[in-house]
């Protein structure tokens, strides 16, 4: 079972970790607001409405007219909601596209669910050890990202996990950082990867902490679904295409699931990738299997770069 709350960003977490968002919740009601100003009067009144007549949506609230359509420009009952969903006083029970559906936490959360508020160093300890399972190692910034605990707070309670054998410092390559990671995770690594493809998400783990990405990968990437069209590079959905431990480019996908169609806008490489037979046929076959889990018949790539790339991966 999963509850929906802020992570890294907006995320869907495993139920039995709701009790290690309380910190959060905790923080950002002592502080009064995550994001938004918010009338107390408006915010009370959005929440005895749900308490007394049940889950709600945002259209649910008597909608204003807007002056623009900016994407922030929320009506202020939305924003009252995101306040009270971040303060843990509301959380989303279903959604119906993107919009959410709003109830009291205490009617969505099953009783078995521990909801006791972590220690301190408890909070920090589960923050540290859920980096190291998504990145394999992490630097304390990266630890530390979209968190509100301090640096030094953080750092004794690595200091005590080290002299414990729990954690331990690597250094990576030619990198200056320090990077933290368990014995357990460096033990069980592969000696050597397969040279395999994957069509990452723009929010994968593996490419979700940008600088990160450029120091170990050298490949810079910045997902450009939130730019204006005409500032776009390499497109909207711009997926990351990892070759073994290689960033090697990057593809565009837009699926046309009424035509049974994949789409392929662009295909992007890297100059400095060597393109081989091999590299061609793997990608081909990823890209089959991308279309088939899109619910499509077919894929057409339109461009790419090198120019005759898009011609070989539409021959049959």
């Amino acid at each position: 079972m999963l509850f929906e709350y802020w992570s890294h960003a907006a995320s869907f977490l495993p139920m039995r970790q709701f009790r290690y968002a309380l910190p959060v919740m905790h923080a950002i009601s002592a502080k009064g607001k995550h994001w938004y100003e918010v009338d107390e009067e408006l915010k009370a009144a959005v929440l005895q409405t749900i308490t007394a007549e049940g889950p709600k949506y945002a259209r649910d609230f008597e909608t204003p007219t807007l002056s623009t359509g900016v994407m922030w420009n929320w009506k202020p009952a939305k924003k009252a909601l995101h306040e009270l969903f971040m303060e843990g006083k509301l959380t989303v029970i279903s959604r119906e596209g993107f919009q959410r559906l709003y109830d009291l936490p205490q009617r969505f959360v099953p009783t078995y669910v521990d909801t006791s508020l972590p220690s301190y160093d408890e909070y920090l300890w589960f923050c540290i050890k859920g980096a190291i399972k998504a990145h394999g190692l992490c630097t304390i910034p990266e630890i530390r990202y979209q968190k509100l605990f301090s640096a030094r707070e953080l750092e004794q309670v690595i200091n005590e996990k080290i002299e414990e054998k729990e954690l331990v410092r690597v250094r990576v390559g030619g990198s200056k950082s320090i990077y933290l990671s368990q014995p357990t995770v460096l033990s069980g690594l592969p000696p050597r990867y397969s040279r395999q493809i994957h069509l990452l998400s723009p929010f994968d783990n593996a490419v979700i902490q940008r600088k990160r990405v450029k120091e170990l990968f050298g490949f810079e990437y910045q997902t450009e679904i939130y730019y204006p069209a005409q500032k776009r590079v390499y497109g909207y959905f711009s997926m990351p295409i990892l070759y073994g431990t290689e960033f090697i480019g990057r593809m565009d996908p837009k699926a046309h699931r009424d035509k049974h169609l994949l789409e392929i806008k662009n295909i992007v490489f890297e100059p400095s990738v060597k393109i081989t037979d091999a590299l061609v046929g793997k990608l081909k076959a990823k890209i089959k299997a991308f279309t088939i889990f899109n619910d499509c018949n077919n894929f057409l790539v339109k461009n790419s770069e090198p120019s005759f790339l898009h011609k070989v991966l539409n021959e049959p």
